[in-house]
């Protein structure tokens, strides 16, 4: 450790890190101070391993890395939307059976498989290591207010304004203090949202409901 990294055949310099930088338009005091790039030297494998470290876990630098600059604010439809909704879409009008042949863990579940069915989904559709850490920690958790409950305690709760494809909604159908439903957020429309769900009259549909009302949304990633 300490000795100067070379990847394949090039070597990563302190410049290299700097014009990363200011091409992504990021400011970051706490790489310039810890890799010390006030000069143009070579990084070493220490701090190559904690560049590495900062940009997985800064959110900023993450963002420009997904093409987006826009952080807290609600992002257009892109890859991970697309995909995510694609997938779901495919298996509109299942039947629990049906969908207990594409994956034996929907066996027996016919009473609760709305959260079966959104599990499935974003396990499978190409995105689940993009997914919030309060939604991986769910395990077989698939009740509706279970999932809210993790998500609320997480702060993963968004408005109706800040709603996009690939979140949750849950829904309080009986107007009490459970919810009583989820399903996948596929669209969004002026007033409403077009949903992917499981388990509505033990079929997956694809339905609209009012973006108001008895629901909330759940941030998923």
């Amino acid at each position: 450790m300490g000795e100067e990294l070379t990847i394949g055949k090039f070597e990563i310099t302190s410049k290299d890190i700097k014009n990363f930088l200011n091409k992504a338009d990021i400011t970051s005091n706490k790489l310039l101070s810890e890799l010390d790039l006030t000069k143009d030297k070579k990084i070493s494998e220490d701090n190559f391993v904690e560049l590495v470290d900062l940009i997985e876990n800064s959110k900023e630098i993450q963002a420009m890395i997904k093409g987006t600059n826009t952080l807290g604010q609600r992002e257009p439809s892109g890859a991970y939307e697309s995909d995510i909704s694609s997938f779901a879409e495919q298996f509109a009008n299942y039947s629990c059976a049906q969908m207990a042949g594409v994956d034996s863990v929907f066996a027996g579940k016919d009473n609760r498989w709305c959260g079966v069915f959104t599990d499935y989904v974003l396990k499978n559709s190409g995105h689940y290591d993009e997914a919030a850490n309060w939604y991986k920690k769910l395990g077989n958790k698939w009740n509706p207010e279970a999932i809210y409950n993790a998500a609320n305690k997480a702060g993963a709760v968004v408005s109706a304004s800040e709603v996009r494809p690939g979140d949750l909604i849950v829904m309080n159908w009986e107007n009490d203090n459970e919810y009583d439903h989820v399903g996948l957020v596929v669209s969004v429309n002026e007033n409403s949202v077009t949903v992917m769900e499981g388990n509505n009259g033990n079929y997956t549909r694809k339905t609209e409901y009012p973006i108001n009302g008895n629901v909330a949304f759940l941030r998923t990633r």
